[in-house]
């Protein structure tokens, strides 16, 4: 059985070389490619942008190939709900899992801090 391996060790973004969600699609596709029958995620990543994280977990459980995950390092934030969209989670003795509500900051008029803050209680509850 053939396993393609998929290294999540950045922060999740788009920004500055962080792993994005066209990134990780490119990756399913190159192991469709290759016929691989598993999707191994090797994990070790503090987390990042939580849109970016909700589309790539989208890509995963769309993928249509087995996908494990393996958490090496540090799983926190976004980057455990990536994990969660494995069809099994193995974690090293040393590795640690983290999740917490969603954050953010808000500045403006209060109808838009209120608004900032119902999207972070949308998130917690999608989370």
């Amino acid at each position: 059985m053939d396993i393609y391996n998929l290294l999540i060790n950045k922060d999740i973004g788009t920004d500055k070389g962080e792993i994005s969600a066209e990134y990780v699609r490119n990756q399913i596709d190159a192991a469709k490619k290759s016929n691989a029958a598993e999707l191994k995620l090797i994990i070790n990543s503090r987390g990042g942008s939580v849109y970016e994280g909700f589309s790539i977990y989208n890509d995963l459980k769309d993928a249509g190939i087995k996908v494990t995950a393996y958490i090496h390092g540090f799983c926190g934030s976004i980057a455990t709900l990536i994990a969660s969209a494995a069809d099994y989670v193995e974690m090293s003795e040393t590795a640690q899992y983290m999740i917490h509500n969603a954050s953010g900051g808000a500045q403006g008029t209060a109808s838009e801090i209120e608004s900032t803050a119902q999207a972070l209680k949308q998130i917690d509850t999608i989370l």
